[in-house]
């Protein structure tokens, strides 16, 4: 008979985020049509717009904050290990090699609205 499988243990953690000055996180885009001005050559004035859900609220992408967790453990932790096991790595590919020795992390981190 097979041996049972284990789960690894989880944990969720809640909070809020709590900005001390302004914020905006972008999303590359670009609207000219929510602002009705011109600049002074006549040329619309480009306004660059934020991220969205599909309400059209404005959130932070948990890939920002996955990556903000990421870079205050790097300065705190010292184990790469367990940097290396919630975050993941990918190590440098050698030129006699056809992939690089990767991992992904376990720690997911979703969007915050």
């Amino acid at each position: 008979m097979p041996e049972p499988r284990t789960l690894l243990p989880q944990f969720r953690i809640d909070g809020w985020i709590t900005t001390l000055g302004p914020l905006r996180i972008g999303d590359g885009e670009e609207s000219r049509s929510r602002i009705n001005r011109t600049k002074k050559d006549g040329q619309p004035v480009q306004v660059q717009t934020v991220c969205a859900d599909h309400l059209g609220r404005a959130y932070l992408p948990g890939t920002g904050l996955r990556g903000f967790l990421r870079a205050y453990a790097k300065a705190r932790v010292t184990n790469c290990a367990l940097l290396g096991a919630l975050f993941g790595y990918q190590k440098q590919r050698k030129p006699d090699e056809q992939f690089a020795d990767a991992m992904g992390g376990l720690l997911t981190v979703w969007d915050a609205p």
